[in-house]
């Protein structure tokens, strides 16, 4: 299963195992579209891609970067697109380190407001 595949089963799932018609209506596109994506024919496009993620409460960098990833030709591509990707993947755990090292002063900031 490709990653276009994935994320359709994902949003289908979601939607209490919705048809493809269902499925079009919601990435606002035609339920074509949707069989394509079903028989590994096309990948998302950058537009349905970011609907996607919005619709499955991810970041939408993240599932391009995928997309974009499993379609590249070129290697150096790729590499580009692995790297975004690497980049998605340790944003949270940043912001969590950050948060991490702010708490101990919190309530001390808090008080002097």
């Amino acid at each position: 299963m490709n990653t276009t595949q994935n994320y359709l089963t994902r949003l289908k799932a979601m939607h209490g195992g919705a048809s493809d018609y269902r499925a079009a209506q919601i990435l606002g596109i035609t339920q074509q579209s949707v069989s394509q994506y079903k028989m590994g024919k096309c990948q998302l496009s950058d537009e349905t891609a970011t609907k996607m993620a919005s619709e499955l409460g991810l970041d939408p960098l993240k599932v391009v970067a995928e997309v974009k990833l499993e379609t590249s030709k070129s290697r150096e591509t790729r590499q580009l697109w692995a790297r975004v990707l690497d980049m998605t993947n340790a944003a949270p755990a940043l912001a969590l380190l950050g948060l991490a090292a702010f708490l101990p002063y919190a309530n001390t900031t808090l008080n002097m407001i």
